[in-house]
């Protein structure tokens, strides 16, 4: 288990997502597992060992998973799961540097999702973190965890296909109960039309296929088997 101090950073998230993840709307995240199952797999079950830091081991499983006498462990090395219940997460972000106005103690740092490409400040806040890196940005995959501004706590971690989501699950995934269209519109407007009527499971579908990197997808269709994680928002 880990907290703010040593707290644990979520995956990189597109902009659209990170808003929402900052205003409690985001409550889930789906990651493809990197070591898929064997074709007679029905689950994935956590194992723990004594004695071994993390916090156990996943192995895939067999069998009937309503019938406990029939599972089983397949054949295969265990794998890990990014984060475990009770884990302390902080998203990343992108930064830049502003000057302070009147100033000659050097930078501060500035939240790029804070402010639209067109209308970045000149002069940054003299109380904020002062700037302390040779580049004049950093993207979200370099984002040092000192800046990190919100945290959460990981409240559930689950093995399903991807396909499996529920309608409810789905709305974790992007927007709770709040319009798409506002809070996705690239997305919405390329992939569907204003007179569609959608079901969330829908609408994710799209989602998840649009952020696949194009070297090496995995769309929805290959219905993956994937890692589920849940968390709440942190005060």
């Amino acid at each position: 288990m880990t907290t703010r101090e040593n707290a644990k950073p979520l995956p990189v998230f597109t902009k659209p997502l990170r808003r929402c993840i900052r205003t409690g709307l985001k409550t889930q995240t789906r990651r493809v597992i990197t070591r898929q199952p064997s074709s007679d797999a029905t689950g994935a079950g956590v194992f723990h060992s004594p004695g071994r830091d993390y916090h156990g081991e996943w192995h895939w499983t067999n069998g009937d998973p309503t019938d406990i006498d029939t599972i089983g462990t397949t054949d295969g090395p265990p794998f890990r799961a990014l984060f475990m219940p009770g884990d302390v997460a902080y998203l990343r972000e992108p930064l830049f540097r502003v000057k302070v106005f009147g100033s000659t103690e050097g930078y501060r740092v500035a939240y790029a999702d804070d402010w639209a490409d067109w209308d970045k400040p000149k002069y940054g806040d003299p109380k904020a973190l002062p700037w302390e890196w040779e580049a004049s940005h950093l993207t979200s995959i370099q984002f040092p965890a000192v800046a990190a501004r919100t945290y959460v706590v990981i409240t559930d971690v689950r093995v399903e296909p991807l396909q499996s989501i529920s309608e409810m699950d789905c709305r974790c995934e992007m927007f709770l109960d709040r319009d798409p269209w506002a809070l996705l519109p690239e997305l919405m407007n390329e992939r569907f039309s204003r007179d569609s009527t959608l079901t969330a499971k829908q609408i994710f579908r799209e989602l998840w296929d649009s952020l696949q990197n194009p070297k090496r997808p995995v769309y929805w269709l290959s219905n993956p088997w994937v890692f589920a994680y849940s968390w709440e928002l942190l005060p």
